[in-house]
This record gives structure tokens, sequence and C-alpha cells, in this order.
């Protein structure tokens, strides 16, 4: 015993949060989509047990995750605001809900199942561009403002009812909706798990007391997989052990001849340009763009 938990449970919780770690370091989500079937199924925890325990422990991660993306500044604040203020209240809502009994055990693992199918087949499609004024591909987001805040309020129902930071519908979110490239997507998620599970986690008002053995494993490993993470990118691309200081550093060093002459270094006849998309919709657009 350790703990309080049988060895079997600890080891399976240590590898369970490495792997958590490692999700949330690199795509910002997948850490409570992985951590509630581990509570449940695999330490053998009730549903109105793991849901707060799952709270805490997404919480504690994504604040460690989510430093390096803050000082490397990728996280976007009016995105963040847009889904985060609404998701904030439907976490309250949710939890409520959960706290007054009005939510079945049954139907709170009924919302994370869909939810997490729901996800899956978002993070499978293509995110659009709307057209500009001419018929060009315009990077504008195709989403507007007022899906981007309704998703929210979805993403902070699920957050108070299944007990998941809501991670793997985020950064969906942002990257369809709001049209944010993978890394800001990433660190903008980070900053909204762990909001909106800590709010969450305050209106069930449980602490799970009886469960805290099972936190150190999962935090240690999660701990972990988040350096691990982190280390594979620089490990994966050959990088100095400190590039994240190099790399803001560098950004931040950069004078205005020194982009210029980046950018004379390019030749556009040089390169190969791929585009992808409907060829009916975008060919006279890009033979415009192209002069051909």
């Amino acid at each position: 015993m350790i703990l309080g938990i049988g060895l079997g449970t600890a080891v399976l919780l240590l590898s369970g949060g490495i792997l958590i770690g490692v999700l949330l370091a690199v795509l910002g989500a997948g850490g409570s989509i992985l951590l509630m079937p581990l509570l449940v199924s695999g330490a053998g925890l009730p549903t109105r047990e793991a849901v707060p325990l799952s709270l805490l422990v997404v919480t504690l991660l994504a604040l460690a995750n989510v430093g390096p993306y803050i000082r490397r500044g990728q996280v976007a604040l009016r995105p963040a605001l847009i889904l985060g203020v609404p998701a904030l209240a439907g976490a309250w809502i949710g939890g409520s809900l959960v706290k007054a009994d009005l939510i079945p055990e049954a139907v709170q693992l009924g919302v994370f199942t869909v939810a997490a199918l729901v996800a899956s087949w978002l993070l499978t499609r293509a995110p659009k561009h709307a057209q500009g004024a001419e018929g060009h591909p315009s990077m504008r987001p195709a989403g507007s403002p007022q899906a981007l805040a309704a998703q929210g309020v979805l993403v902070g129902l699920l957050t108070g009812i299944a007990g998941v930071g809501g991670g793997f519908a985020i950064v969906p979110a942002l990257v369809l909706l709001a049209g944010l490239p993978m890394h800001l997507a990433s660190g903008t998620s980070l900053l909204l798990i762990s909001t909106n599970s800590l709010v969450a986690l305050l209106a069930l008002g449980h602490w799970p007391a009886a469960s805290l053995g099972m936190m150190l494993p999962l935090v240690a490993g999660g701990a972990a997989g988040a350096v691990l993470g982190q280390v594979s990118g620089i490990l994966r691309y050959d990088r100095p052990d400190d590039w994240p200081l190099q790399y803001q550093t560098l950004q931040e060093s950069m004078t205005l001849d020194q982009v210029r002459g980046a950018a004379g270094a390019i030749n556009p006849d040089a390169l190969t340009w791929v585009i992808v998309g409907d060829l009916a919709k975008i060919e006279q657009p890009v033979r415009e763009l192209f002069g051909a």
C-alpha cells in the first residue's frame, strides 16, 4: 500500500499522469479525456468522487504547463476572453447542478462520452477561411465571436457536469472558430482549462478528501510528462537545452533591418506553392493572385 492505495493502482496512476502531462504540454488538451476513465475504470472511484479529483488534478497540471506558453507569448487574450468568460459561467452552472443532485451519475458519464466523440470528429476537420470582398481567400476566422462564446458555454457546462477541463473541445473551437494556429490554441487552451476547472471545483463544493492519496502519483507523473513534452520539441528539432528562453530573447532582440533582410533572402520564384481546397472555388482567385 502506498498513500492508502495499492501498488498496482499507484503505478497505473503514475503512468497515466505521465501520458496526460505529455499531452497537455504538447497539445494543450487530452488530459481529462484520459483522466476520468483512469479514475473511474482504473482506480474504481465513483463518478461523484472522481469528478472533483479530476478537476483538481487538471487544474494543477494545466497551471504547470501554461508557464512556457505565457513566457513565449503564445496565449491569445481576445479569444480567451470571448470563449473563457461564458465558459466560467457554464462551469459554475454545471457544477451547481451536480451539487444539487439534479444530474444523475449515468448522465454525467453519458455527457462525457458524447463530448469525447464529438471532439474527436471536430479534430479531424480542417479549419475554414472566409472569402474576402473580392472573392479572395481571407485569413479572417470563419466562426463569429457569438459562435465562440456559445462554444464556451458548452465547454463550461461540460467541465462542471463531467469533470473534464474541456481542452479537447477548447482546442478545436480556437482553431476552427477563432482561426488560431495550433501553438496559440494550445497555450490559450491551457489557460482556459485551469480557470474553468477551478471554478467548476468551487461550484461543486466537494473536496475529494477520501481520494487525495491518488493525487500524488497523478501530479508527479503529470509533472514528469510535462517536462518530457517540453523536451520533445527541443530534441525533435535539435535545439539547445535553453531554447525556450533563447526563443523569446531572439524574438525580442530582432531589429527591423534584420526582419527586412530575412524577407529579402526569400525568393518567391524558387518556392513550390501547394494550395489545397475546392478547385471550383479557389482556382480563379488564386490565378488572379499570382497574375496567371
